[in-house]
């Protein structure tokens, strides 16, 4: 079972806690039990945002700060597993209604790692580093699909990389250029926030060197669906 977009941390942890325990057993595995939340659960709580605002609007909704604080916990201990982006864009019209009539979910993939990271930067009493964002981004959910090549720097794994910039801090323009598609919709792109994307390697390519090009070349690849029994035998053996 993989619990999605999760944000009522107090009210789920205990019961997610208490249901890992009893998936693993004596044998000390790990549960066929996998936990994400979002970017915006972690960085937004119901202190920050202003009441109407429709970019912030998602499902299940951003909560108070002391959810956020639980969340955080959640990922510390290891109760949530990986961070997951819930990227739904949509024309900004879409967006211009009334707040029970526009449209939902937070779009802004390309701010998903700079969100997390500023609010992980945040929790100052915890000291989160770039090893626990490629664990949340990367590892994990390649071990939730059953990718065992992929998710970590060895020898004989896929070299998809991601050259970060953990110090660069930025107030982005809404409407600037640096916003791929649909600019007045992103919640993120008003925001000052934390850390910057320099390069990114799929294969041992460089798709993306820091430009306004979405990319440099085309070389993704079909990705064969896995089975689902080598999936949490995978994940066991975490």
């Amino acid at each position: 079972m993989h619990i999605v977009h999760l944000s009522d941390a107090l009210g789920c942890l205990p019961l997610i806690e208490k249901a890992k325990e009893t998936a693993s057993g004596k044998q000390q595995q790990r549960p066929r039990l996998t936990v994400e939340t979002c970017p915006h659960y972690l960085l937004l709580d119901t202190d920050k945002v202003q009441d109407g605002d429709t970019r912030i609007k998602c499902f299940p909704p951003i909560r108070g700060p002391e959810q956020r604080k639980a969340l955080w916990k959640g990922l510390e201990t290891g109760l949530i597993d990986m961070v997951a982006s819930d990227h739904s864009p949509c024309e900004p019209s879409m967006r211009q209604k009334a707040m029970r009539d526009a449209w939902g979910g937070l779009t802004g993939l390309q701010y998903q790692l700079p969100a997390t990271w500023t609010a992980a930067q945040q929790m100052t009493n915890i000291g989160f580093t770039e090893v626990h964002l490629a664990k949340w981004w990367s590892q994990n959910p390649a071990k939730l699909a059953g990718l065992p090549d992929r998710g970590t720097i060895e020898p004989g794994e896929k070299a998809d990389l991601v050259v970060w910039d953990t110090t660069y801090i930025d107030k982005p323009d809404m409407y600037s250029n640096e916003h791929h598609r649909w600019k007045g919709d992103c919640y993120y792109s008003s925001q000052q926030l934390q850390g910057r994307v320099l390069e990114t390697w799929l294969g041992g390519k460089q798709i993306y060197d820091g430009s306004k090009d979405h990319f440099l070349s085309h070389s993704g690849g079909f990705i064969e669906c896995f089975n689902f029994k080598e999936c949490f035998d995978h994940l066991a053996k975490k």
